[in-house]
């Protein structure tokens, strides 16, 4: 008889456990997951197109491969070519001491003093050998100049059937000028007034000729009022 109680009593028990309120019971102390707190006025996110990435291993059919052009050659600068004419010659006009060269009636041309060659010359030494002249220079224009510029008076030599220009050695030309008290080139010639003064050029030594190239202008900027080539008359070699 006690055994049949055991076994209802046991039997009681296992149904009580599962029985629906023991389930209310346990349901408190079951690990509850937590809830996410409520959103207020979010957006949802933006839908994103997904668009496929081009192939770039073939060339589109809508464009069409850029041809580059050939490289032209670059012109070529035409070069500076000499001239072959033959410059105007001038006729060389032979010269006496005191004797007035014309130029073009604009001015005259004397060779004053005997010309002559030194080593040295007022105090300076020649790089070869100073020729050294004392001429007269008369200005037959209207116009009063102030002086002439050094190119006004180039100096040739024909050396060795060679004929070369010496430019004026315009240090010792004034030098000499003052030394002897006369005039500079660079001087106010009145119309119709007279320039005395020296010319020094600094040479190699002696030539076969020696002609002088008068050609005054009034400034660098402007021509020549004429032009002459005088020959230089007999010179005295000093040394």
């Amino acid at each position: 008889m006690k055994k049949k109680l055991i076994v209802l009593i046991i039997i009681a028990a296992v149904l009580a456990a599962f029985s629906p309120a023991s389930q209310n019971f346990r349901e408190p102390y079951r690990k509850s997951t937590p809830k996410s707190a409520p959103t207020k006025n979010v957006l949802p996110p933006p839908l994103i197109k997904s668009t496929a990435i081009p192939d770039f291993t073939e060339t589109p059919e809508t464009l069409e491969p850029v041809q580059i052009p050939e490289a032209t050659e670059i012109p070529k600068v035409p070069e500076i070519l000499e001239s072959t004419e033959t410059p105007e010659t001038m006729e060389i006009l032979p010269a006496q001491l005191g004797q007035k060269i014309n130029c073009g009636n604009k001015f005259q041309f004397t060779f004053y003093y005997q010309p002559l060659m030194s080593k040295s010359n007022s105090g300076q030494v020649a790089k070869g050998k100073f020729l050294v002249a004392r001429v007269l220079i008369t200005n037959l224009t209207d116009r009063t100049l102030e002086g002439l510029p050094a190119r006004s008076f180039r100096l040739h030599g024909i050396i060795d059937g060679v004929d070369q220009e010496y430019k004026l050695h315009i240090a010792n030309s004034f030098i000499t000028s003052d030394r002897w008290d006369v005039g500079l080139i660079t001087d106010t010639i009145q119309a119709g007034g007279m320039l005395d003064t020296f010319l020094v050029f600094d040479v190699p030594g002696k030539a076969d000729n020696w002609y002088l190239k008068f050609e005054p202008i009034a400034k660098s900027s402007e021509g020549p009022f004429c032009r002459v080539a005088i020959q230089v008359p007999k010179i005295n070699y000093v040394d």
